[in-house]
Formats: structure tokens, C-alpha cells, sequence
């Protein structure tokens, strides 16, 4: 085995150029330099042994996905309908006064989109959204995000 050291910039261009392998997407390949470029320069491969086919290619067919902003937004849009529908059909029953449930399935609309937030209000690192096939944020651009799950 040989130790070798390696300049972070070099790793990001070795790992990104890796991602080039599986798609000649430039919006992608951006989005997947800064993931790398976090990971990297955040210090999760210092001291680490390297194959960088593994990693980029485990990374891109088995731990991580691509959704566009149109997707997401549709995900979003779906996740609150179905929400806000289960809502009505379970609780409109139980208040006398239209108006204290009118109040109340407005704060649950305010919830679900907290849990669900806009394309534009997700942030790396965030691992809270609800929607079901959704699990941490690793990286995003202005209309792609890329998820953990």
C-alpha cells in the first residue's frame, strides 16, 4: 500500500471528472462538483484510503438522486394537496364554528409548508422535508437539488 497526498483541488477535479463518466449533463456535473466540493474541502476523505470509481460511482447509481426544480414542485404540490385533503375530510366535522375550523386548517396549511418548503427556501443540509422519497439535501442549484436517500 502507498500513502500518497493529494491537493483538495486535484481530488475535487479527479472525483468530478469521475462524474463525467456517468452523464455529460453540465447542469449535473455542477451540481455533483459541489457536492464533492463540500465533502472535500469539508475534510470527509483526509486520512482516508481513495478509489475514486468507487465513490463517484456508488454515490451517482446507489446513494444519491437528482430531482429538477419541476419535480420537486410537483412532489410539493401533490404532498399538500393530499395533506390538506386528509385534513378537511377528518376534522370539518368536529368544530361548531366554521371559523375556529377555518383557523385551525389554516395553521395545519402553514405547517405542511414548513415541512415542505419552496424550491427556492431548501437548504444543503436539510433533512426534514416530509415528502416521501426525500432524505438530506447534499448539494443544489438554482433548479437542482441532490438528495440522500
Amino acid at each position: 500500500m502507498i500513502t500518497v497526498k493529494i491537493d483538495e483541488a486535484d481530488l475535487l477535479d479527479m472525483l468530478v471528472d469521475r462524474v463525467g463518466y456517468w452523464t455529460d449533463d453540465r447542469d449535473v456535473k455542477e451540481l455533483y462538483s459541489k457536492y464533492y466540493e463540500n465533502m472535500v474541502y469539508g475534510g470527509c476523505f483526509e486520512g482516508a484510503e481513495l478509489d475514486i470509481h468507487s465513490i463517484v460511482d456508488n454515490d451517482y447509481v446507489n446513494y444519491l438522486t437528482v430531482v429538477d426544480r419541476k419535480e420537486y414542485e410537483e412532489d410539493r404540490t401533490e404532498y399538500l394537496r393530499d395533506n390538506i385533503k386528509n385534513f378537511i375530510e377528518e376534522n370539518q366535522d368536529l368544530y361548531e364554528e366554521k371559523e375556529d375550523f377555518l383557523a385551525e386548517l389554516k395553521d395545519k396549511i402553514e405547517e405542511l409548508k414548513e415541512e415542505a418548503p419552496e424550491f427556492d427556501d431548501l437548504e444543503v443540509g436539510e433533512s426534514s422535508i416530509e415528502l416521501d422519497r426525500y432524505g438530506c439535501i447534499e448539494a443544489k442549484t438554482d433548479d437542482l437539488i441532490l438528495i440522500r436517500y
